[in-house]
């Protein structure tokens, strides 16, 4: 129990500002596409703004949604980690920062609305999921996908300086940095 994975990527999200219920899930804990414990998402919004969503999915029970709005054609640092609390639990934290390195969002502003819950903060005390036991050893992996919406002309996710710790927070990308 306590076991830390810590989660680092620059993302750069094109997507168009129109909410058509159209959502992009290229990040997934996972060998393959459908078997994922954690998945990150990029849903359209309207203006010019992006909904960037963590979603335990397969979570057996404590199902959330975690959101916090973004704007478009914008480069951020997204952080997260995914903490052990259990054989078959873990706990999740989330951290937004822009390219000047400045924090923007943390787990006080990512809240669930949906599955029953009303502004249900990622910092509050129930913010831990199951997962199978068969998809656990899931979480350490990562999958790079082209799924969801980016199927229309001029809609792009750029991605880079992806980072895995077991120690920290992995912090702002340095040139050269050990892989």
């Amino acid at each position: 129990m306590g076991e830390t994975l810590y989660f680092r990527y620059y993302v750069w999200v094109g997507l168009s500002g129109v909410d058509s219920g159209c959502s992009n899930h290229p990040i997934q804990h996972a060998p393959g596409a459908g078997s994922q414990p954690l998945w990150v998402k990029f849903e359209q919004f309207s203006g010019n703004s992006f909904v960037y969503t963590l979603e335990p999915q397969n979570a057996q029970n404590h199902y959330h949604r975690w959101q916090v709005n973004l704007t478009r054609n914008t480069t951020y640092r997204l952080e997260y980690k995914v903490t052990r609390t259990g054989s078959e639990t873990f706990d999740l934290s989330a951290r937004v920062y822009d390219g000047n390195n400045t924090l923007l969002f943390d787990d006080d502003d990512f809240l669930c609305n949906q599955f029953g819950h009303n502004n249900h903060k990622l910092n509050s005390v129930e913010t831990a999921f199951d997962v199978a036991a068969a998809n656990v050893a899931r979480l350490g992996g990562m999958m790079i996908v082209d799924q969801g919406c980016l199927n229309r002309p001029g809609e792009y996710i750029c991605y880079g300086a992806f980072a895995v710790s077991q120690v920290d927070w992995c912090g702002e990308y340095r040139p050269g940095e050990a892989s």
